[in-house]
C-alpha cells in the first residue's frame, strides 16, 4: 500500500472569527404592545447560569437562552426545548418561524454592543433538544447611531 502526503509550506492564517456567548433573558412579544403579540420585548444579560432555571422569572412569556453574537455577521438564540412552555411553543415556534412584528435594538450593556433585529420572519432550527433563531446582522454596528425601532 502507497500512502501519498503533501507537505504545505507558509505561515497559517490565523482566524479572526469571534463568537461572544452568554446566557440570556428574553422577554416575547412587542415592546410598543407592553410583550404581547409576536417578538422580543426585551433581551438582557441573565441571573441564572442555565437552561432550566427558567421559573425565577414571573413573566409567562419569559425565557431563558444561550445568546451568540457574531459582530457584523449574526445574533442567534438557542432555546432548550425543555425549557420551553407548551404555549409558548405553539405561539412562537410551531409555525418553522419566529415572527417579529417590529425591530428591537438591544441594549449597550448586552454583550458589550448594541445591534438591532430587524421585522421579519426567521426560521426556526428545530431539534430534539434545541430551538435555535439566528437573526442576520446587516448594517455594521457603527452605522446605528441613527436607527429609531
Amino acid at each position: 500500500m502507497t500512502v501519498i502526503t503533501r507537505a504545505l509550506k507558509g505561515e497559517l492564517a490565523k482566524s479572526t472569527i469571534e463568537v461572544e456567548q452568554t446566557f440570556a433573558e428574553v422577554v416575547l412579544g412587542r415592546p410598543t404592545a407592553k410583550c404581547k403579540h409576536l417578538g422580543i420585548c426585551k433581551i438582557e444579560n441573565a441571573q441564572a447560569n442555565n437552561f432550566l432555571d427558567y421559573t425565577l422569572g414571573s413573566a409567562s412569556n419569559k425565557l431563558y437562552a444561550l445568546a451568540s453574537f457574531r459582530a457584523g455577521d449574526y445574533f442567534e438564540l438557542s432555546f432548550s426545548r425543555d425549557s420551553v412552555r407548551e404555549a409558548i411553543y405553539d405561539k412562537h415556534f410551531a409555525s418553522g418561524y419566529f415572527i417579529m412584528e417590529e425591530s428591537y435594538r438591544t441594549e449597550a450593556s448586552f454583550m458589550h454592543q448594541q445591534f438591532v433585529l430587524e421585522k421579519g420572519k426567521y426560521k426556526v432550527k428545530m431539534t430534539d433538544t434545541e430551538l435555535v433563531v439566528r437573526f442576520a446582522l446587516a448594517e455594521p454596528i457603527d452605522q446605528l447611531k441613527n436607527y429609531r425601532v
